[in-house]
């Protein structure tokens, strides 16, 4: 190799020894002292790294030097420190870091930092890459996908396309089309949902919006939660606009008015619903069944054949049942006789009445225990008062059941009969009560003519058997009264 020195002199040497004295070899280097042995340069100047004479890495010198790479434009703005900008950016978009420490990881047309002149009040912002984020707001961050802004403090995009975030310390994971601009907000992903009230969530679905503080809406379409703290669970066109509310199903629609109250239920349009403090099922009158500890009721509410107090019991002050004349007709009496004639056919027994379950082939199964009780066997009444009588579509399915509120008409219409014939029985005990007065009365005046005629005493004797056979008779009327009082009252 021929070297010319800095006197102009002209020499040869090996490439081997000029390399090994003065630079950094293709094949590397041997020995080298990383105290004193760099790449790099001495002066206030930046060290460009370029492939096919394009510049493709840019080191600016500063306090903390800025990293520039991947397409020449791309930029970082003067003044700035700590910057990098990983690579990307090409003719139409380049890549743009505008604020201390901001990143830009790379993309095409990313931007971590406001633009707005000054390099501190934007810093710490991230666009990990994708094409067209922007990370606007200090320590922002967006993390990919396409169109997607970070503008407020401690705010992030995770991805998607076209997502905003404005509010402080508030998410989007994802999505098309999200805003979360509450503080604290989250919304997880989904399309076109918002998170504008403090600390509200929406977790997905389509055009949902939670704008209470602290509402939320797990997903669904189309689904409000204003009301603070109040819940759409997800379903479709549901409204939680009271406070500390919750609504689920399909056009649920609780007013500001209806704070602390729960519905969920079906309908085809929203009709308001004002109550406060409630929990409803199906409002609109729809088929609904609750079944608790048991998964296949057959009533609208219902619970297992179980003899535990916390599975197959429940308690209350006082059931009430619907018994409006407006809501009636084809009203008549109940015959007295027809009445008593079916409590004389009822059989009250004794028994011991187990809990049951119903095996996963579908067998019911009679468990061991269980309570004693008095009753009626549902199978025999249902002969004679069916009304009261819940018999099953499928016996092999279902269990029989008795209202036994429904034998209390029946019943009062036999009490009511009963007491007809006693009072009937007390009115001759009267008059039977009079006769031997009036018996007793004729006796005494005989027996003032004591001394009359043998035909005369025979007559008094008469009369005296008289009242005695009618005193026997109102004894034995007395205990039958007195028999069918206690039967009565039982």
């Amino acid at each position: 190799v021929l070297v010319v020195d800095t006197d102009g002199v002209v020499y040869t040497t090996s490439a081997t020894a000029l390399v090994s004295s003065s630079g950094w070899g293709l094949a590397g280097n041997s020995g080298t002292n990383p105290a004193s042995d760099f790449l790099g340069t001495t002066d206030n100047q930046p060290l460009v790294i370029k492939v096919n004479n394009q510049q493709a890495m840019r080191i600016e010198p500063g306090v903390s030097p800025n990293l520039l790479g991947g397409y020449g434009s791309n930029s970082i703005s003067s003044g700035v420190v700590g910057a990098v900008i990983g690579g990307g950016g090409n003719s139409v978009s380049v890549n743009a870091v505008t604020d201390n420490y901001g990143v830009v990881g790379g993309g095409v047309g990313n931007q971590a930092g406001n633009n707005s002149g000054t390099t501190t009040d934007a810093q710490y912002a991230t666009v990990g890459g994708g094409y067209d984020n922007t990370a606007s707001g200090n320590y922002s961050t967006v993390g990919g996908g396409s169109g997607n802004i970070a503008s407020g403090n401690y705010n992030t995009v995770s991805g998607g396309k076209s997502n905003t975030v404005n509010g402080l310390n508030s998410t989007v994971g994802g999505g098309i089309f999200n805003t979360a601009n509450g503080h604290s907000a989250t919304v997880g992903g989904g399309l076109d949902n918002e998170a504008v009230g403090w600390y509200s969530t929406v977790g997905g679905g389509a055009n949902n919006t939670a704008s209470g503080t602290g509402s939320a809406v797990g997903g669904g379409t189309i689904n409000t939660a204003s009301g603070t703290a109040a819940a759409v669970s997800g379903g479709s066109g549901n409204t939680a606009a009271g406070d500390y509310s919750w609504a689920g199903g399909r056009s649920m629609y609780l007013a500001t008015s209806a704070s602390h109250t729960f519905v969920w239920g079906y309908a085809t349009s929203a009709t308001a619903i004002t109550i406060a403090d409630a929990f409803l099922i199906g409002p609109y009158g729809n088929t609904y069944k609750v079944g608790i500890n048991t998964a296949n009721p057959a009533y609208a509410l219902e619970l297992p054949n179980n003899t535990s107090q916390t599975i197959g019991k429940a308690r209350a002050n006082a059931w009430m049942t619907y018994s409006d004349a407006r809501v009636k007709s084809h009203i008549t009496g109940i015959s007295g006789a027809e009445a008593l004639a079916k409590i004389a056919a009822l059989r009250p027994v004794y028994y011991l009445h187990h809990s049951s379950r119903w095996t996963p082939a579908g067998k019911l199964e009679r468990l061991e225990e269980g309570e004693y009780r008095y009753g009626f066997i549902a199978q025999e009444l249902v002969k004679i008062l069916p009304e009261a009588v819940y018999v099953p579509e499928d016996t092999a399915k279902d269990l029989y059941g008795v209202n036994y509120s429904e034998l209390i008409p029946i019943l009062t219409a036999a009490l009511q009969a009963q007491q007809q014939v006693i009072e009937q029985q007390r009115s001759v005990n009267a008059q039977q009560r009079r006769e031997i007065v009036q018996l007793q009365q004729q006796v005494a005046a005989l027996q003032q003519g004591a001394k009359q005629s043998k035909e005369t005493q025979a007559e008094v004797a008469m009369l005296r058997q008289l009242v005695l056979q009618l005193q026997q008779q109102l004894e034995q009327l007395q205990k039958n009264t007195a028999v069918g009082q206690q039967s009565s009252r039982k």
